[in-house]
């Protein structure tokens, strides 16, 4: 008993050591306590606020060149139809209201292949590379409509704009669903419609008379400025979508390439991010998509 006893009376066994008054985390626990899978942490450097930047443009790059082009597409032709007419019967070419009714109908024909053909070629091409090479039907359209000197060089344009819409319509909300997290899935899902009736509304306002001009050289040419607005969508999708990453579910599904896969996905949500339940997800859905 005395040897459990110190120099001062006191049991050895009742000494409890004091608690730390310093409650500060560690940096580990504080940057795995503050972990957020589109924050960085501490200890790397700053990136942007929320979101990776190129996700941002990735969104913006398909949003912009492609859903706008459907939007803009369909309602462009509302308007200006008697201005069109006009302009050719003034230079003694007879645009009739059975070939104007064949314009407007004929890009829901052009839409309904583009559609059909458009999930072939994102399994062929990938979603990225079909949406850049199909802007090369802008270029066509555009051309056929803007520059015709005869109804069915009109008709034409109608038909191949509307084959790029219809691979729109199915290749955007496609690919920005699987560049996104599954958390926002909804959410950015919603900006494919939300440009389709932004563009309409554009397509209307610039599509008004006093638009188009009011002397007979301003409506010879005003309407062909108006079908060539596509253009600009184009460009900027042609500025920022190459440097944007592919799909990563792409890459790993149907290419069964994993190692891009990761690389896509951690160059879309940062350095930081942890993307291994993405990952294996995708991996998930590859087995049943294989068993099937």
């Amino acid at each position: 008993m005395a040897d459990e006893m110190d120099g001062d009376g006191l049991d050895r066994d009742s000494l409890v050591t004091p608690p730390s008054t310093d409650n500060r985390p560690s940096v580990q626990q504080d940057e795995r306590v503050n972990y957020h899978p589109y924050r960085p942490s501490p200890s790397q450097p700053h990136r942007c606020t929320r979101l990776p930047c190129l996700f941002l443009v990735s969104v913006a790059a398909a949003v912009i060149g492609s859903s706008t082009q459907f939007g803009y597409s369909t309602g462009v032709l509302n308007s200006p139809q008697q201005v069109i007419r006009q302009s050719f019967e003034d230079r003694n070419i007879t645009f009739s209201s059975l070939e104007m009714n064949v314009a407007v109908s004929i890009f829901a024909i052009g839409g309904l292949l583009g559609a059909v053909s458009a999930g072939i070629l994102a399994d062929f091409l990938g979603r990225k590379y079909t949406l850049l090479v199909n802007n090369l039907l802008v270029l066509i359209g555009a051309g056929l409509q803007s520059l015709a000197v005869h109804p069915g060089m009109f008709i034409a344009g109608r038909f191949v704009v509307g084959i790029n819409s219809g691979i729109n319509t199915v290749l955007v909300p496609l690919y920005i669903s699987e560049i996104s997290p599954v958390r926002l899935r909804g959410a950015v899902g919603v900006l494919h419609q939300m440009a389709i009736t932004v563009s309409l509304l554009l397509a209307q306002i610039l599509g008004i008379s006093k638009a188009l001009g009011r002397s007979d050289s301003d409506v010879f040419y005003g309407w062909r400025l108006l079908f060539a607005v596509p253009l600009l969508f184009s460009l900027v999708q042609l500025a920022l979508l190459p440097w944007s990453p592919r799909s990563p579910r792409f890459l790993l599904i149907k290419r069964k390439n994993e190692a891009a896969a990761k690389r896509a996905l951690k160059r879309l949500r940062g350095a930081g991010a942890n993307t291994d339940e993405e990952i294996q997800e995708m991996q998930v859905h590859m087995i049943s998509h294989d068993v099937m």
